[in-house]
């Protein structure tokens, strides 16, 4: 449903969505900071590939049944408003290629940083960016509380779990409760089926 839904959407109908088969493993990136590093142009630095990057470390996403996927990269055209404001936003999301209403859907963020020191504040911001991209769709009825949604701050470059890296608990609490949202920080997720992933 959630496919149909962005298709039949006025407001997101732009947004690509993508689909990737036979996939046992699945590797998600950011090259944004790697690319202005190494002087790259790309304008599509959001990557989600079925082979292991040799040069960026990505979140992992571990689909032995090998359950047909579709996904969706943001930009900073995904979600403007009608003032020509654009809001922010994760890199992705990723949920089953299913006609079903109460399927899973996973956002994903990525922040790349060896520095512990700044986790604090890369989680709030990493939660902020991760919430409004639920509650955008949430709002255009592209998803309802009968998606659970998985929402992940993953730290590629980090071992988890990430030193100072902590939201307290009643917000993680309150999501869950309000939302149907399981935030959650890791560099790793294991598909079990259509309704639910393994943390």
């Amino acid at each position: 449903m959630i496919k149909s839904n962005l298709a039949n959407s006025e407001k997101y109908n732009h947004h690509i969505v993508e689909t990737i088969k036979d996939a046992e493993n699945i590797y998600v990136t950011d090259y944004t900071n790697h690319n202005q590093a190494n002087k790259i142009k790309d304008n599509n630095p959001i990557k989600v590939s079925k082979e292991e990057p040799k040069d960026i470390k990505a979140f992992h996403i571990l689909n032995s049944n090998k359950l047909p996927l579709d996904y969706v990269i943001f930009d900073d055209n995904s979600f403007v408003d009608s003032d020509n404001n654009k809001s922010k936003h994760c890199e992705a999301c990723i949920f089953p290629d299913k006609n079903e209403e109460n399927i899973w859907i996973l956002f994903i963020e990525i922040k790349y940083s060896k520095n512990t020191s700044f986790n604090s504040r890369k989680a709030s911001e990493a939660k902020k960016q991760l919430t409004q991209t639920w509650q955008h769709y949430y709002d255009a009825n592209i998803i309802t509380k009968a998606n659970r949604a998985y929402c992940v701050i993953s730290l590629p470059e980090q071992e988890v779990p990430f030193p100072n890296f902590r939201l307290p608990q009643n917000e993680i609490d309150d999501l869950k409760e309000s939302s149907n949202i399981l935030l959650r920080y890791t560099n790793t997720i294991k598909i079990k089926d259509s309704y639910k992933l393994q943390l």
